[in-house]
């Protein structure tokens, strides 16, 4: 029984009263006080007994047998989480509230009430105890030990009870004042925003019940319940604080998002429910590593994680913050990696980048964190070859752009298309004026002086007669459009070498018929050629993958010379690995049409001057001169195998035994 429960008699009352004016006094009350009350003189029995057990289980008497210290922490604890969850809130600052601070509010209101039972509870604990051993020390015989060890006791208890009267008023109106002021905050009301603010603060409970506890110890029905749980992980914290020092160690070995993610609850266990065990500046610590970690990827495929992660209020300060920084940086600073990168336009693309980084006339941190082309360009910037990564890795999906169809008769493309390709196909067909910093890009990199890359994200180019039209509904030809894409590619190809984007796996058509390029470079991956597709260019270089698996028809045209043929990555070529598609291959290099009429001469036999191939750092050269005449008009088997022994005569084998051969892979 709670000696607030008592108030409810006559004498109770008055028992009560004299008793909080000689808590002034630090008089303890005695037996008689309560004489008439059965519930509490059973309480103070029910104690007695207790003592009375220890004293004739123990020999000696120590502090550990007794209550004194374990009841002073606990009024400590009671002290110290009453003024956390009121001294210095800034809940109780504000003058204008909204419904999250209602919802808080309401919380408040209830753990008041918890702990200011927690108070009278303890109060009745302390004065049933005084007067139980009072009472031992009366009517029971003790030797001397045990008999000091009780009068200590009591004079620990006394001292307890003494600080418990004199915090007791000042919590009480503390607690009160305070609640005046949650009741305040209760009188807007928006219930359906409410009850959502509710729905979310009980998960958020969960979550923390199960960090502290392992598991949901106590069910959400209400806002009582929610009171409760939030005392009850404001104990946990508060008697298990010593954990705080291994998180903060923990922070330096971070290297995961699910780590960081795993620490950051535990981070806000103690941030929320403690008092100073994890600060704010902490706390921020912790989501600058987390922002490190969330834009660690690859530039260009980052995503703006605070659209589809619940983001902390703080967390999104932190991240705005960071922004705003790298905006200073950049726009303040002199950034090496742009100037490595744009040279002597370095201004102007920085302004070009700038520009795009803005939101009307401003600078907005949360935009840019909301947009995943200003996040990744903004830190493109940072980074050496980031530009290039932006460009190249940054894709939007191909349903997503309408304009490419219009070009479905010459490419397939892949679900996604790199940025680059559509700031190309913008510029050529002049729809948008937003390639500038492309532009910008291709005139400072001299890799692009001596190579032409087709559109990334092509994954098949063909050239169908007719293509249809899904606003018409009808199949037409060519259009002007298409026409002067095909022109403007040609045209500044001319004189390059060309390099086919890794996505191609089908080339089909002679795209580069009649163009003068020096030669086509096809990525590993790719594996279909068409029928001709490379005759009439006048290629003198030509890299073949060995993912290449179909050869449709006769590659080259006859008397058509190429000076290098290369297969890459050889020792697992699929042609070199296939009898009857790589003799139909070394047939048309040397020159099928020598079979016909053997009359020409020795220097006519061959389509090539060389064949390299290349396997990691090994090369391996064979110039036509090592072909003899006579292997035109030899078997597939004879032809097969006197190139093996070309080969094998480059090859230097740490094993001697081991052989090359065409028909299996090494």
């Amino acid at each position: 029984m709670k000696l607030i429960n008592l108030l409810k008699k006559k004498k109770t009352k008055f028992i009560t009263k004299e008793l909080i004016s000689l808590s002034s006094l630090a008089q303890v009350p005695t037996l008689d006080y309560f004489k008439n009350n059965n519930q509490v003189l059973s309480l103070i029995n029910l104690y007695k007994k207790d003592y009375l057990e220890i004293l004739i289980k123990e020999k000696v008497l120590t502090s550990n047998e007794l209550k004194a210290k374990e009841l002073h922490n606990k009024l400590k604890m009671i002290h110290t989480l009453i003024e956390q969850n009121t001294l210095g809130d800034e809940l109780f600052e504000k003058v204008f509230f909204n419904e999250e601070d209602k919802v808080k509010a309401l919380i408040h209101l209830r753990k008041f009430t918890i702990y200011n039972e927690q108070i009278k509870d303890l109060e009745e604990e302390i004065v049933s105890r005084i007067i139980a051993l009072k009472e031992i020390l009366k009517k029971t015989f003790l030797n001397r030990q045990k008999r000091i060890s009780i009068i200590n006791e009591i004079n620990n208890l006394t001292n307890i009870f003494v600080i418990l009267m004199n915090q007791k008023e000042t919590l009480r109106l503390c607690l009160n004042n305070y609640g005046l002021k949650c009741f305040d905050i209760t009188k807007e009301k928006d219930k359906e925003k409410e009850e959502k603010l509710i729905r979310e603060r009980k998960e958020k409970l969960n979550v923390y019940q199960k960090q502290a506890f392992g598991k949901i110890v106590y069910e959400l029905n209400d806002l009582n319940d929610m009171a409760k749980v939030e005392v009850a992980l404001e104990e946990y914290v508060y008697k298990s604080n010593e954990k705080v020092k291994k998180l903060k160690e923990e922070l330096n070995n971070i290297n995961s998002l699910e780590e960081i993610e795993k620490l950051e609850k535990k981070y806000y266990l103690y941030y929320e429910f403690g008092k100073n065990f994890v600060t704010i500046n902490e706390l921020k610590d912790l989501y600058k590593i987390k922002f490190k970690i969330l834009t660690n990827g690859l530039i260009g495929t980052i995503q703006p994680f605070i659209l589809y992660r619940n983001v902390e209020k703080i967390e999104l300060e932190v991240y705005k913050e960071i922004i705003m920084q790298k905006l200073n940086d950049l726009l303040i600073g002199d950034n090496k990696y742009l100037k490595e990168t744009f040279k002597k336009d370095y201004p102007k693309a920085l302004l070009e980048i700038t520009k795009q980084l803005k939101r009307k006339n401003e600078y907005n941190p949360e935009t840019i964190l909301r947009s995943r082309y200003k996040l990744n360009l903004l830190l493109a910037t940072e980074v050496t070859s980031g530009i290039s990564l932006f460009f190249t890795n940054y894709k939007i999906y191909a349903t997503d752009y309408v304009d490419l169809q219009m070009y479905h008769g010459i490419f397939d493309w892949e679900e996604e298309i790199p940025l680059e390709s559509i700031y190309r196909l913008e510029k050529i067909n002049k729809i948008k004026n937003r390639s500038l910093l492309y532009d910008l890009y291709v005139k400072n990199n001299p890799v692009f002086k001596e190579n032409y890359y087709l559109f990334p994200g092509v994954k098949k180019i063909k050239r169908e007669l007719v293509i249809f039209d899904p606003e018409t509904g009808y199949y037409h030809s060519y259009g002007p459009t298409t026409e002067h894409l095909l022109e403007t590619i040609k045209k500044e190809a001319i004189g390059k070498t060309v390099i086919m984007p890794n996505s191609l796996k089908i080339y089909d058509c002679n795209f580069f018929e009649d163009t003068l390029i020096k030669g086509i470079i096809f990525p590993e991956g790719f594996t279909v050629l068409g029928n001709k597709v490379l005759a009439n260019n006048k290629l003198s270089y030509i890299s073949l993958p060995s993912t290449l698996t179909t050869i449709n028809g006769a590659v080259f045209e006859n008397r058509q010379k190429i000076d290098t043929i290369v297969f890459t990555n050889f020792r697992n070529s699929n042609i070199l690995g296939n009898e009857n598609l790589f003799y139909n291959l070394l047939k048309e290099l040397i020159g099928s049409y020598v079979l016909k009429n053997i009359s020409y001469g020795y220097k006519n036999i061959f389509n090539f001057n060389r064949i390299v191939l290349l396997d990691g750092d090994e090369r391996i050269e064979i110039p036509s001169e090592k072909f003899e005449r006579a292997t035109v008009i030899e078997s597939k088997y004879e032809t097969i195998k006197r190139f093996e022994e070309l080969i094998q005569k480059k090859v230097n084998f740490q094993n001697k035994e081991e052989k090359f051969i065409l028909s299996k892979k090494l």
